[in-house]
């Protein structure tokens, strides 16, 4: 098997490139300042930027040379935006700064669907990290007073949270392939759960603190070994049998997904 994917990452100054399976490219040039970054399976990518200590999101299609394209969130004056997701679905999937989970319409929903609030998805408690599966399940790293850090699923028919059983220590979480998601708890182990609770662990010479899994299954993650950028970059194709290093990369977040197309317009 091979990673037909790349990597889009932050890296500790908040500069945004792309890490390919063997090399990191350039740092993309302009003066954005990353809060973060996702990739949708519908052919675009997000970036959040902060701004005088607002929020701006923009998207681009997977096209070199990219072309950023702003829209609104409408937020009351205290709140901004922590994190983002996007979804298969055309939408993108928010952490505000109150910790609560929101989505909005994602640019290709229409006109009518730009500059709308976000609509706020309740009962997920204090929510610190967000993924949505291609199915359109989303997952939580949330904080559960009785228990610690959890990882929560919505169901979409029946409008409730469930807690993953058995897990209290999560730090970071990133939907899967069928119906599980990979999940980084505060030891920096990386694990799969099902929505059971059993996991399964991936053995690796390192720890995670942020991982991100590709459409080919590739999984990806920004190791707990500093290096100057942030800290070093693997992959794996079989789960963790064997991981690749990617020379000379470093980074701080990233998100898998598919190499941009390029056009000489």
């Amino acid at each position: 098997m091979s990673n037909n994917s790349v990597a889009w990452s932050i890296n500790s100054r908040n500069q945004f490139s792309l890490i390919y399976p063997d090399y990191q490219g350039p740092v993309f040039s302009g003066d954005k300042r990353l809060v973060d970054i996702s990739v949708s399976d519908a052919n675009g990518v997000f970036i959040l930027i902060n701004s005088n200590g607002r929020n701006t999101l923009e998207y681009s299609r997977l096209v070199f040379p990219f072309n950023w394209q702003s829209f609104h969130v409408v937020l009351p004056a205290e709140l901004t935006i922590k994190k983002i997701d996007a979804s298969i679905k055309d939408k993108i999937y928010l952490i505000l700064t109150d910790n609560s989970v929101a989505w909005i319409p994602g640019p290709n929903a229409g006109k009518n669907n730009i500059n709308k609030e976000p609509e706020i998805i309740p009962g997920s408690g204090p929510a610190y990290e967000i993924s949505v599966a291609p199915d359109g399940t989303v997952w939580v790293v949330a904080s559960d007073p009785g228990l610690g850090s959890v990882v929560k699923w919505y169901d979409r028919k029946k409008k409730k949270w469930n807690t993953l059983p058995g897990l209290t220590n999560a730090k970071k979480v990133k939907a899967g392939p069928n119906d599980n998601a990979c999940i980084i708890n505060t030891a920096d182990k990386i694990a799969f759960y099902d929505k059971k609770g059993v996991a399964t662990t991936l053995p690796a010479d390192f720890g995670g603190l942020a991982l991100s899994i590709a459409a080919d299954e590739t999984i990806w993650v920004v190791s707990n070994q500093a290096k100057e950028g942030g800290a070093r970059v693997y992959w794996t194709v079989d789960k963790g049998k064997k991981w690749h290093e990617v020379p000379e990369a470093a980074a701080t977040l990233l998100d898998a997904g598919n190499m941009p197309e390029t056009t000489n317009s």
